[in-house]
């Protein structure tokens, strides 16, 4: 009877249909972050996004701006943000013009598939955004069989970029809006760096960051910038 059994269950597993997508990566849902150090609401939505950051159904980074940079906190004075950079605030304003129609800019904002938006603070609404989110269209996989390489397949010719960040880093407050607070931030972007283009199938090299630092492969439609697909290197 066992031996009868036994065989039964292996037709069927025979017989079972395998799904297209058995044995394929599924591309991830990119949450991008518009964060300051500086900034009094922003400790909150970095703590989610902590929350978040080891998920392997998601890409995380934080993006540190610099206009809160110069704001003055009464006898607390200002803070500088280490990690701010006037870069990622214009991709921030991006993101807002063709988003809201307007470059005006918040924190803390966060962009999902570079389609929705809101406050980053609010988990539900964060977790509606990574379930709502169309999917990107491109596909990425990483090769770190030899060296580190990204295979790219899209519809079109695309720009493929490389995202360098801190995995993780602590840095206490000393003055503004945040003074005597310790900030835990996960994925703070160091680097954007683009690497070529790709026309529908290929693959680019990518750099291998250093310890403590990771990176993202970013895939964008050539003229609009529009975001196609996301990977996390793996490393």
């Amino acid at each position: 009877m066992r031996l009868l059994m036994s065989f039964i269950a292996l037709f069927f597993a025979a017989a079972t249909p395998i799904s297209a997508d058995e044995g394929v990566s599924k591309q991830p849902v990119l949450l991008e972050l518009f964060t300051s150090q500086s900034c009094y609401s922003c400790p909150p939505a970095e703590a989610l996004l902590a929350t978040l950051a080891d998920r392997e159904d998601l890409v995380v980074l934080e993006w540190h701006v610099d206009y809160w940079d110069e704001l003055v906190y009464g006898a607390a004075g200002k803070w500088k943000d280490p990690f701010s950079s006037r870069q990622w605030t214009e991709r921030q304003r991006n993101y807002n013009q063709k988003l809201l129609g307007k470059r005006s800019a918040y924190t803390p904002q966060i962009v999902v598939n570079g389609q929705l938006e809101g406050n980053g603070a609010k988990k539900q609404l964060v977790n509606k955004f990574i379930k709502t989110a169309d999917k990107l269209p491109a596909t990425i996989s990483i090769d770190q069989n030899q060296e580190l390489r990204a295979k790219i397949k899209s519809a079109s010719t695309v720009d493929v970029w490389q995202v360098t960040y801190l995995d993780r880093q602590t840095t206490k407050v000393k003055r503004g809006e945040n003074k005597g607070k310790t900030l835990t931030s996960r994925h703070i972007v160091r680097d954007l760096a683009k690497l070529g283009a790709v026309d529908k199938t290929g693959t680019v090299a990518l750099q291998k960051p250093a310890t403590g630092d990771g990176c993202v492969v970013l895939v964008t439609a050539q003229g609009s910038g529009d975001l196609l697909g996301a990977m996390d290197c793996g490393v």
